[in-house]
């Protein structure tokens, strides 16, 4: 049985880690570092923080291999995830940068363990809390760097970045802030005050950071909460209702399409979502140059394909500002199957998880899980090396098939405990007398 000390080391590590892994701090510890305005993009690159990401990933390296028969199970319950991992290695093969290929795997390598330790460790509520934890950590620390120390918390624009840079970081964890604050909001019953308090406090920074972005994302996740009881309602209900929603929302998107200029201006955006649009075209057709196999795993914007792309669109785009064209980049259209397939699979499951158990712990991974689909849309936060919602995606990813698992063998229990229960007198065969 393990110590309390060796489970609050382990707590406090994890709880640091995953500060860290907001980019709280780095962002403009690199930037400063290295005079780089796009260092944001990846912080493995420095010296630093190479040495501290990977003493932790060996930290949790050994205590997975204290648990390793659970770890090897899931991982060959939940084969996907896995081979994505693989075939970005496989990558550095053909990769046109290998060396940055492999550094950046081992940094995906490291992120993924973490994640699966998450998983492992925690169920959905424990999680929930633990980030709530260090959201909580950052947002203060963003409100007291930006009143006492302006030239670090403020951008030069006057939007907020707190200990995050670029401001975007800040909307995008202050975003993932509001929407688990408010669910825990709903969720719990004692000191609901102090879970109203620091979800106002995630709001304000989201709205100070001025990312358009994280504040689309946050009014969409939290436009789906009261749609959450659907869940639970059984099919012949559920069915006729989730007919209904559609009626009502083909109408709200089409007016969407035609008073999308109105809405971005009133964003502070144009049509061309502040130069993605030309962005991804041109990225489109980099793919197309090696559709199947892509760059190498995180190598493409070291090339000199990358500085056409920039002189191209006329700035300095450190990322291709979509996960999913980020990802197609580094591991081509296998790569990408992997991750589809393996998605569409366990956003299932999240649903099932969330169907099944009711309580909003559970609907956590869910919720989740569409976040990160959402944000990555317009940013490049799907399976990034060194990333929270890496960390996170992967663990819920692991969690709802260690769900299903636990499911499947309680009901194989319930089978073998009714077939050896002893027969009731009742119930026992007599002869008929005749």
């Amino acid at each position: 049985m393990k110590s309390r000390t060796t489970s609050t080391f382990e707590n406090i590590v994890l709880f640091v880690l995953l500060v860290i892994a907001t980019g709280a701090g780095l962002g403009a510890y690199i930037a400063r570092q290295e005079g780089s305005t796009t260092a944001y993009a990846y912080s493995g690159g420095n010296r630093l923080i190479q040495v501290i990401f990977s003493t932790m990933y060996l930290y949790f390296f050994f205590k997975l291999i204290g648990r390793y028969k659970e770890a090897l199970a899931l991982i060959k319950e939940e084969k996907l995830i896995a081979a994505f991992w693989l075939w970005a290695l496989a990558s550095s093969a053909w990769s046109v940068a290998s060396s940055f290929t492999i550094v950046h795997w081992i940094a995906l390598l490291g992120t993924g363990i973490v994640g699966l330790y998450i998983a492992l460790r925690f169920e959905p509520g424990e999680q929930l809390k633990l980030v709530a934890g260090c959201l909580a950590a950052v947002a203060i620390a963003s409100l007291l760097v930006a009143l006492f120390l302006p030239g670090i918390g403020l951008a030069p624009g006057g939007a907020w970045q707190g200990v995050f840079f670029p401001k975007n970081s800040l909307g995008r964890m202050m975003a993932l802030g509001t929407f688990i604050f408010v669910l825990l909001v709903i969720e719990r019953r004692r000191k609901r005050w102090i879970c109203i308090s620091m979800a106002v406090l995630c709001a304000v920074l989201l709205l100070l950071s001025q990312s358009a972005t994280a504040i689309v994302v946050c009014v969409l996740m939290l436009a789906l909460l009261p749609f959450r009881k659907l869940l639970t309602m059984g099919n012949r209900l559920l069915i006729p209702l989730l007919a209904f929603f559609s009626m009502l929302v083909m109408p709200f998107i089409a007016w969407l399409a035609g008073n999308s200029n109105a809405i971005l201006r009133v964003l502070g955006r144009d049509n061309s979502f502040t130069g993605r649009i030309p962005l991804w075209n041109v990225v489109l057709q980099e793919i197309g140059s090696r559709p199947l196999f892509g760059f190498g795993y995180g190598a493409f914007w070291t090339t000199g394909e990358a500085d056409r792309v920039r002189a191209t669109i006329g700035w300095n785009a450190p990322h291709a500002h979509n996960g999913f064209l980020e990802m197609l980049l580094g591991v081509g259209l296998i790569g990408g199957a992997f991750f589809s397939i393996g998605l569409l699979r366990n956003l299932g499951l999240a649903v099932r998880a969330a169907r099944t158990r009711g309580q909003i712990g559970e609907s956590w991974p869910l919720f989740f899980i569409v976040f990160n689909l959402l944000y990555s849309l317009t940013e490049s936060s799907l399976l990034g090396a060194n990333s929270i919602l890496t960390m996170l995606f992967v663990a819920n990813s692991y969690w709802v098939v260690r769900a299903r698992f636990q499911a499947e063998e309680a009901t194989d229990e319930t089978l073998e405990g009714a077939e050896n229960s002893p027969v009731p007198d009742s119930l026992e065969y007599a002869p008929t007398e005749i």
